[in-house]
């Protein structure tokens, strides 16, 4: 999940990678241009999902949803940091979670 949620902020904040590969079809989010950022380190990663290590909801099953909370530390051109934090819904797709975004709100 960290590592989709990374790539996700790197495609949508840095312009690096390929956004729609984590959006849901139809999005009409695009990534954030010109690119205020020149790095990004996501410092932490909250979900909904209780501790119980997943035994309340099946995240395999595709369609499945989880609410993240990705806090991040991005990196301006001036070399000031900015903390962010966005909301995103992943969605498991091909018995994983995360494979797409369907949300986020800064």
């Amino acid at each position: 999940m960290a590592g989709a949620v990374t790539r996700f902020l790197e495609a949508y904040l840095l312009g690096e990678g390929e956004l729609t590969r984590y959006i849901s079809p139809g999005s009409a989010l695009t990534p954030i241009a010109p690119s205020p950022y020149t790095d990004l380190t996501v410092r932490d990663l909250s979900t909904d999902e209780p501790a119980s290590g997943g035994r309340h909801r099946d995240l395999d099953q595709d369609g499945t949803r989880l609410a993240v909370l990705a806090t991040v530390e991005a990196t301006d051109q001036h070399v000031s940091t900015h903390l962010l934090g966005y909301a995103l819904t992943l969605i498991s797709r091909d018995g994983h979670i995360p494979s797409r975004v369907m949300g986020a709100y800064a």
